[in-house]
């Protein structure tokens, strides 16, 4: 036990030494680009965030180090991690006002933290790791980076009009539960909105922590912290896997390099927006949270012969947790997790176990993540099989999960008769795959009732595809171990493949400098953009404000610079994005007498509260929505002007 811990150990430890240094060298790099609207995050601001990360990757492996060694299934650097996180972010939104004052802890404990995995990692000797490491991670960066939907400079794509619009989306999101302790978006008041809000409110603590606005976090902290903490949960788990099926040497310069050729390629359907996961937030951190999980089924599974209650309390918030991060990864979770129950105590108390969570589930789905209403196209069962070959790499890769137990049961059988299959099965040598063959069953058949969306149809059967990555990971090292390659000559041939993968995605070199463009261009801004440049200072120094929700923001409908006919509808998320404050009347009137519902506008449709045709309006609305003062932007010669006017005298008309 204590040699598979230390192969554990060592693993974790380079993982951690990779995110500090990449943590250092991107960080380095932002900090020379700043911002040109305003330098929104200071020196000090990016030493704190150093230090987190330090804090968040090595004091589980401290604590793991630390504690007495009996072994037991909540004795682990992936549980450890997972209670590390959540208390970060439960602490960071309950004590919000006062977390400010104890983050100055982060950087002393960081630094302690930091030489203590120094000294650990110069026992391990492991350079080489490392630096494929080093150069695994930070090409995941670039291309992470590469596609548009995060930049350093986000603030300035909001004045030029190209920053993404799901990020201002969930950036609102997770503004508003900073501010009001509930999901809304803050475009006309803050009604709530029904819809998968953990990854929001998981970074509304987690931000307070390192004193970052939300639109830094999201394209700054977010990527520094969890594409490293990808690497790592996946590449634990891996090791879970192999020490599992008794394959004890892991070759982590083998999982680096099969990651970057995976997203690097698009092979297996991982990669259609390149560097999925990551890109999508919320279904990043519902894979780590998976990942992290996984291992401490695997640890479970092999350190203790029965099933405990305390164990399924666990299980049970872990699955909640991550139908509130994604709730396609939270319902193909919980398929192969209550069939692995099923399968390990096959009597009526599983059974009842199982039915009892499926009904606590659907009522905290019903009561805070389904909206009341959907954007439902009809579609018969012929296009929605047709969608499903469209919008998946094949069906081969999308039953990965599958393909990879009839396989490997066939192998190992070595006849196929029902027979020896069922044999086979009794003796849950297994079991594993036979929980990835549910996931993947439970993926497919949530994708198939999911098919009028593209995205929906990739994100129920995405999970099982990177949770089958860490087969292929097994699978492949036993080749590699096969080939009897030595040392110099495997490393050789895995670096090639590393950089055959990057020289088969140059489009990531465009991607970076649009990236980066703003920098060229912010010197000739047009009238309206240089109106809104002066918006966004004002709206960052707003966000700085204590009490938010006493204040709410009014932008006249017939200010052009910020309500642009020619654009599309995401300016309208600008104030809530960057100032965590609620606007009121900010959804364009021909919007809301649409039929759209996406990005919750179908909420705001039905407002109470009478319409807003003039200064005083805005008042009556803002006074009846409970707000105690109103900031009003408008332009006059091509300035911006801002008046606050306090509504505590203001009369109430619901006219």
């Amino acid at each position: 036990m204590q040699n598979k811990e230390n192969y554990i150990n060592k693993t974790s430890s380079t993982i951690n030494i990779i995110a500090v240094i990449t943590g250092i060298l991107f960080m380095t790099i932002f900090y020379l680009l700043r911002f040109n609207l305003l330098p929104i995050i200071s020196f000090f601001d990016y030493v704190r965030l150093l230090f987190f990360i330090s804090v968040v990757f090595i004091l589980p492996d401290y604590i793991n180090s630390s504690v007495n060694k009996n072994h037991s299934w909540y004795c682990s650097v992936e549980f450890y991690t997972i209670l590390l996180l959540v208390f970060f972010s439960i602490t960071g939104l309950i004590f919000i006002k006062y977390i400010h004052y104890l983050s100055y802890l982060i950087i002393p404990v960081g630094v302690l933290l930091t030489i203590w995995e120094l000294n650990r990692q110069y026992k391990y000797k492991n350079l080489i790791s490392i630096v494929f490491g080093l150069f695994s991670v930070g090409f995941i960066f670039i291309l992470f980076y590469s596609q548009g939907w995060h930049t350093p400079l986000f603030p300035e794509h909001i004045v030029l009009s190209t920053a993404f619009l799901d990020i201002l989306f969930h950036t609102s999101i997770s503004n508003m539960i900073s501010t009001l302790g509930y999901a809304s978006t803050g475009l006309d008041g803050t009604p709530y909105i029904y819809y998968h809000w953990g990854s929001h409110a998981f970074f509304a603590g987690l931000r307070t922590w390192i004193n970052f606005s939300t639109i830094s976090f999201y394209n700054i902290a977010y990527p520094l912290i969890f594409i490293p903490l990808f690497f790592k949960a996946l590449l634990l788990f891996a090791h879970r896997i192999f020490i599992y099926k008794n394959q004890l040497f892991f070759d982590i310069i083998l999982g680096f390099s099969i990651m970057v050729f995976l997203y690097s390629l698009g092979v297996l359907g991982i990669t259609e927006a390149r560097a999925i996961p990551m890109n999508s937030e919320s279904f990043g951190i519902s894979l780590i949270l998976a990942f992290l999980y996984g291992s401490t089924i695997i640890i479970f599974i092999t350190r203790h012969n029965t099933i405990n209650f305390g164990f399924l309390a666990f299980s049970f918030i872990i699955v909640s947790l991550l139908f509130f991060f994604k709730v396609s990864t939270g319902f193909v979770i919980f398929s192969g997790i209550s069939f692995l129950l099923i399968r390990l105590r096959p009597n009526y108390k599983s059974l009842i176990t199982v039915f009892v969570a499926v009904a606590i589930i659907t009522l905290i789905l019903y009561l805070f993540i389904y909206p009341v209403f959907r954007n439902e196209t009809a579609i018969s069962i012929g296009n929605r099989l047709l969608n499903y070959w469209k919008w998946s790499a094949s069906f081969l890769t999308y039953f990965m999960g599958i393909l990879i137990f009839f396989i490997v049961l066939i192998y190992n059988v070595k006849m196929i008769k029902y027979s020896a299959l069922i044999s086979a099965l009794k003796t849950r040598k297994f079991i594993d795959l036979e929980v990835l063959a549910i996931f993947n069953l439970a993926g497919a058949g949530g994708a198939l009732w999911v098919t009028a969306n593209a995205g929906d149809v990739y994100n129920f059967f995405a999970v099982q595809l990177f949770l089958s990555t860490v087969y292929i990971l097994f699978y492949s090292n036993k080749i590699f171990s096969s080939l009897a390659l030595r040392n110099n000559s495997k490393n050789l041939l895995l670096a090639l493949l590393v950089v055959f993968s990057i020289l088969a995605s140059p489009d990531f070199i465009p991607g970076i400098l649009r990236s980066n463009r703003p920098n060229k261009v912010f010197s000739d801004l047009s009238k309206d953009q240089k109106i809104l440049k002066e918006l966004i200072i004002e709206l960052i120094k707003l966000d700085k404000l204590n009490e938010k929700n006493r204040f709410c923001i009014y932008i006249p409908q017939s200010e052009q610079w910020y309500y642009n006919p020619n654009k599309s509808f995401k300016e309208i998320f600008i104030v809530p994005a960057v100032s965590g404050i609620a606007s009121i009347n900010s959804i364009p009137n021909n919007l809301l007498q649409s039929d759209f519902n996406y990005f919750s506008i179908a909420y705001y449709r039905n407002r109470p509260g009478p319409k807003i045709n003039n200064l005083e309006n805005a008042k009556i609305k803002a006074k009846a929505y409970g707000y105690s003062e109103l900031i009003v932007f408008t332009q006059k010669h091509n300035k911006l002007r801002k008046h606050s006017y306090s509504l505590k005298n203001q009369l109430i008309d619901n006219q």
